[in-house]
């Protein structure tokens, strides 16, 4: 398997894991607190940027080169994941849009600065 895809493979795996770690958190800080369930909409967005990011991080370091590249093809793997949940679902187009494109610019960030910090 190519380095490239072999690392944004396992940057998708991290981003998956992160979200998990991540998700479980956020619930035991909303059972154990006085955190109320309408701070889930607040949270949910800073989640999926975190897991991105630390996703592309995580493939771009290991490449150590095409840094932005690396963090795009974890974002779009987690958007190929996360489109049948939007179809089943029956969100909107503009939804998607807008979840795509905090996790396009996740992805990159993550990417450079996995590169510029290997």
């Amino acid at each position: 398997m190519p380095e490239n895809i072999a690392a944004a493979l396992k940057g998708l795996g991290v981003t998956l894991v992160m979200l998990a770690a991540f998700l479980i958190i956020a619930a035991l800080l909303l059972v154990f607190t006085d955190l109320h369930e309408s701070t889930v909409k607040t949270i949910t967005p800073f989640v999926r940027f975190g897991s991105v990011f630390c996703g592309a991080f995580t493939a771009a370091s290991q490449t150590g080169h095409q840094g932005l590249w690396q963090g795009e093809m974890v974002a779009a793997g987690f958007l190929l994941l996360l489109l049948p949940i939007f179809i089943i679902l029956d969100f909107t187009s503009l939804n998607y849009l807008h979840l795509a494109i905090s996790i396009i610019l996740a992805g990159g960030l993550g990417g450079i600065v996995g590169i510029m910090l290997n």
